[in-house]
């Protein structure tokens, strides 16, 4: 169901209120400053950086912030956290010229007074070295996994932790390439503080407006408007968590309705969905409630965003048995084999068919499975797989499961109903 309760600001790191200052068109060139103390992030439309500096021979002083701020013209306010702070401050950031801005916080942002200090007088600093750097981001996830490239199947055994800070060099979708302490790799933009958190009030208030409208719409079963008004809403404040959670619902209703026609949309559902639970945690119960999420629940990615993780035994045991794994497609014929897995225990191989058939149908054989870490054994009653006999064993590989010896083939949560569209979001961990 969708909610139309008012919306409790959170305040998460990167973020900035509309600024102040004349309009000017000069915009600071991103890289390092300060001989590398500061790092800055301009994306054209926000600035965003990294302050890290150690003084004295032990590395006892210290001074280590994030800050950003929507850039509206040569002055403009930003937030500023330190990772071991809860709350954010105030700070103001007057770009001098292209290479050259002045920085000033409104209190101290954790730096040892033993450092240059910003909220008195503030810091000008001026490029050292000019680099691509589209945004500076900190990690809000415990572990966030990095990737070769932007497909499930590329995740690395390396991950981030909460409070670590990359440089983002690249943007594809929901996917971010980022720079830490080793070669430029992907990541996924759900696990990274929103860039964007507290709106001004003018866009607050719109964002709400807009909401409102999409629930009316919403209620006399006008998903399409609906959808739309609620793009606006999130448009107007990315942090308004309500905006993408009936977003995410409303076009899974849409999707339910008519799902070849609606497709596209499968991916958006769960960027939004992933959205809402960053911003709104507790919404992760109300995802696995939700009748209007009906038509999604079938897909691995749902379960992620739902709060289910395959990092541990029950949670991957809850993914595995809520789901249907497809085999390939081919031509005109449905995806074959099919495998479902009970939370009794139970399974069942299906093979479709129409040799001698009829009807041509699946073929069904039953067993059981047992689950050890990511290890999958299915004991069959008889032969289910390519000619292995009644033992069947793999592995749960990034939203896949992949057999043994070709026992059976690469099974998915997609069964690729829609002329070959792949509909299994790329981006499961």
């Amino acid at each position: 169901m969708i909610w139309r309760n008012l919306l409790l600001l959170c305040s998460c790191l990167l973020v900035a209120n509309a600024a102040i200052g004349d309009e000017s068109g000069v915009q600071l060139r991103p890289g390092a400053y300060s001989d590398g103390m500061i790092t800055i992030g301009n994306d054209g439309e926000y600035l965003s950086g990294d302050v890290d500096d150690v003084v004295g021979e032990d590395g006892r002083f210290v001074c280590h912030f994030t800050f950003g701020g929507r850039i509206a013209g040569t002055t403009f306010r930003v937030q500023c956290r330190n990772a071991m702070d809860a709350e954010p401050i105030g700070g103001t950031v007057t770009v001098l010229s292209d290479t050259t801005f002045h920085l000033k916080t409104d209190e101290n942002p954790g730096c040892s007074n033993m450092i240059a200090s910003f909220e008195d007088d503030g810091v000008v600093s001026a490029l050292s070295v000019e680099r691509p750097i589209l945004q500076v981001r900190t990690v809000r996830s415990a572990q966030a996994h990095l990737y070769s490239d932007t497909l499930v199947a590329s995740r690395k055994s390396t991950y981030l932790v909460e409070s670590n800070v990359v440089t983002v060099l690249e943007k594809a979708g929901d996917w971010l390439r980022v720079e830490w302490a080793s070669p430029p790799e992907w990541m996924r933009e759900s696990d990274l503080h929103p860039l964007v958190t507290d709106a001004s009030p003018a866009d607050a208030r719109a964002a709400r407006e807009h909401n409102s409208r999409g629930f009316g719409l919403y209620k006399s079963r006008d998903y399409g408007q609906a959808l739309e008004c609620f793009r606006q809403s999130f448009e107007a404040d990315p942090a308004y968590h309500l905006a993408h959670y009936n977003f995410a619902c409303t076009a899974a209703l849409l999707l339910a309705q008519d799902r070849c026609a609606h497709i596209e949309l499968l991916d958006e559902i769960f960027q939004h969905l992933d959205l809402t639970a960053a911003l709104k945690p507790e919404y992760r119960l109300k995802m696995r409630q939700d009748a209007d999420l009906e038509a999604v629940r079938g897909y691995v990615r749902f379960h992620l965003a739902s709060g289910h993780s395959p990092e541990d035994e029950e949670g991957l045991r809850h993914i595995l048995t809520s789901v249907r794994w497809y085999g390939p497609r081919e031509e005109m014929f449905p995806a074959s084999p099919v495998l479902e897995l009970d939370s009794d225990g139970t399974c069942r191989v299906g093979h479709f068919t129409i040799a001698g058939e009829a009807d041509p149908d699946y073929m069904w054989t039953s067993g059981h499975f047992g689950l050890h870490s990511r290890r999958l054994t299915l004991e069959m009653e008889q032969d289910a797989g390519d000619g292995g006999g009644p033992a069947i064993s793999g592995e749960y590989e990034r939203g896949q499961l992949i057999f043994d010896d070709g026992q059976l083939p690469t099974l998915t949560d997609s069964d690729q109903p829609c002329s070959f569209q792949t509909e299994s979001a790329e981006g499961t961990p």
